[in-house]
Order: C-alpha cells, then sequence, then structure tokens
C-alpha cells in the first residue's frame, strides 16, 4: 500500500514539473516574438537612417562642388543634420569661426547716421555694413512741408525737397503761387506767393464820409418812473464801410492810392438830441439836414412840477423828470405838449 502511494506521489511531481516547464516555454516563445519585432523595427529605423546619410552626403558633395564660396546655393538647413556645426576653417585663421553651411548673416549694425538696424548682407561679405532701408531724411524742406531728397547720412547743409515749381497757393485767392522758383520766398526779394492774375480789392473804403446806411426798426418798451410802460418803435441806423472797388494789377499784393468805393458818400455830422446822420453829401454847404429818430440822447425836464405830460398818437403819455425820451421823435416831440 505504501509503495502505491509513493509511486502515485512520484506521477503528481511529474506532471507538475511538465505543466511548469510548458508554462515557462510559452513565456520564453512571446518574449522571443516581442525582441524579434523589436529587431525587425530598429533594422528599419537603421535602414532608413543609412538612406538619409547618403542623401545628405550626395547634396554636400554637390553644393561643395558647384560652389566654394559662402553663402551661395543655400541648402535647405532642414535636411541637413550634423551632431555638430564645426569651424571647417584652418587653425589659426583670421576672422570669425564658421561652419562650411551657407546664409549666415551679418549682424553688425548699419553705417548710417541715425540707422539702428543689422546688416542685411552675409557674414564676412566685402564693403561697408548697410541695411536695406533707404535712409530717407525724416526733417521737411524748409521751403515746404514735403520731406528732403537726401539721404540720412548725407551731409546736407540746404534744407531741399524734390520739387521746383512753388506749391503754395496764392494769397489773393485758391489758385497756385506762379513762380517757377520752388524757393522764391526764401531767396528772392518778392516774399508773397500770387497767381499772376488780376483780383479785386477786398479792404474797405478809406473815403471820410458815410459809405452805406440803413435803418432796421426794433419794437421796444420802456418802463416810465411813474410805473407806466410804453411800446415804441427803436430806429437803429447801420453804418457800413462798402468795399473798395479798385482792382489788384498782376503780379502785385494791393494796387496803388487809396482804397474808395463808387458810392457817394454822405455826411457824417450827427444830430445832438437822436444823433441821427446828416442826409446831404458829405462837404456841403450850408445848415445840416436829419431824418430825425429816436431821442435816445435826451431826457424829460420841467420848469414847475414834476409831471410832463404829451399828447400822441396813442394818448397822453405822462412822464416824470428824468425819465428817458429815447421813446420819442425828435422832429415832433417839442410839438405835442
Amino acid at each position: 500500500m505504501n509503495e502505491e502511494i509513493e509511486i502515485y506521489n512520484s506521477i503528481l511531481l511529474l506532471a507538475q514539473s511538465l505543466i511548469e516547464g510548458i508554462e515557462k516555454i510559452s513565456i520564453g516563445v512571446e518574449e522571443f516574438k516581442k525582441k524579434k519585432e523589436l529587431f525587425e523595427s530598429l533594422k528599419q529605423e537603421q535602414n532608413k537612417y543609412e538612406d538619409e546619410k547618403k542623401q545628405i552626403e550626395i547634396q554636400i558633395t554637390t553644393y561643395r562642388t558647384q560652389s566654394t564660396n559662402h553663402g551661395k546655393n543655400e541648402i535647405d538647413k532642414e535636411n541637413i543634420k550634423k551632431e555638430k556645426d564645426v569651424c571647417f576653417k584652418k587653425f589659426g585663421h583670421e576672422g570669425f569661426h564658421t561652419c562650411d553651411l551657407p546664409g549666415h548673416k551679418c549682424k553688425d549694425k548699419c553705417i548710417k547716421k541715425n540707422c539702428y538696424n543689422t546688416c542685411h548682407l552675409l557674414l564676412e561679405h566685402d564693403g561697408e555694413h548697410t541695411c536695406e532701408s533707404s535712409h530717407g531724411c525724416k526733417n521737411t524742406c524748409a521751403a515746404c512741408r514735403n520731406k528732403y531728397k537726401y539721404f540720412l547720412y548725407d551731409e546736407h547743409l540746404e534744407l531741399l525737397c524734390n520739387e521746383i515749381k512753388c506749391k503754395f497757393k496764392c494769397e489773393l485767392c485758391a489758385s497756385e503761387c506762379s513762380f517757377e522758383d520752388h524757393f522764391h520766398h526764401l531767396n528772392t526779394t518778392y516774399k508773397n506767393h500770387i497767381c499772376g492774375k488780376e483780383h479785386n480789392c477786398v479792404k474797405k473804403c478809406e473815403k471820410e464820409g458815410i459809405c452805406q446806411i440803413m435803418f432796421t426798426e426794433i419794437s421796444k418798451t420802456y418802463n416810465c418812473l411813474s410805473g407806466e410802460i410804453i411800446n415804441y418803435i427803436y430806429l437803429r441806423p447801420d453804418v457800413s464801410k462798402e468795399v473798395c472797388h479798385k482792382t489788384i494789377p498782376s503780379e502785385k499784393m494791393t494796387h496803388d492810392d487809396e482804397h474808395i468805393c463808387e458810392k457817394i458818400h454822405r455826411c457824417d455830422n450827427t444830430c445832438p438830441d437822436c444823433k441821427s446822420f446828416c442826409s446831404l453829401i458829405y462837404n456841403h454847404t450850408g445848415l445840416h439836414e436829419f431824418t430825425h429818430r429816436n431821442k435816445e440822447n435826451c431826457i424829460f425836464t420841467n420848469i414847475e412840477g414834476n409831471t410832463i405830460e404829451i399828447n400822441d398818437e396813442t394818448g397822453i403819455r405822462k412822464y416824470q423828470v428824468k425819465d428817458e425820451a429815447v421813446a420819442k421823435n425828435c422832429f415832433n416831440s417839442c410839438k405835442r405838449r
């Protein structure tokens, strides 16, 4: 009986060992498959790298064959990969350390006066450092508001622009100045801008007397000292000077002699009571003649008492001493008491 048990246990141990062996074999097969896939992937990457390396070597060989000057026939830098850009010049060389790839730009500043841009030329170029700007002068012409035609770095003494003809407007009208010299108002004795045509004078008449007088009717009220309110018409005299009728010759800013209009001038003497102007011509002989208006230069007075009664077209008006007579007419107020 004991022998049978031992045989049975041995069989179990053997079976268990077989199972464990089979499991290890399965694991080994899976690991082998993974390693094989990894190896194939690495092999593909290596082949790809070798192909790219060959292409780069071909491009570099072609470039060196076609040109020996730095900066010509640029190669696409994105397709050229190096572990390190080592200076390709001989030991102890002068100047910058540079690789053999083209396209490196100069980093020095532009030499032009008041310019702060970087040089646009290639590294180690010949000649001066310059940028791509036109360096136009930013100041304005002394004769107009245009820009200078000179550059910032030029030592220009005259403040000139590209214009030849004067660009200003005539000072007497809206036409262009007729001078061909752009700087005539700076270089000649004639400083004005004129178009060369005749112009009507716009100055006021300087002749003595009154050119024109108009009367404007204005409705007003006057509050008497007695408390009465009087409505009246105020005649306001509007005196004006007419415009000169003479013509200004071409090439001139004004005409000769005084400014005069074409109107017959009236006498400028005024009535002492109503301040109306004389209706006769200037420098007339004899007495003055007036078309009287409101007595704005008078007040009421009385010998006896404080009340003055005046009978006009609206009835009896009562004034007191020191009342103004502006509501009454100079021509007839004294006849209505």
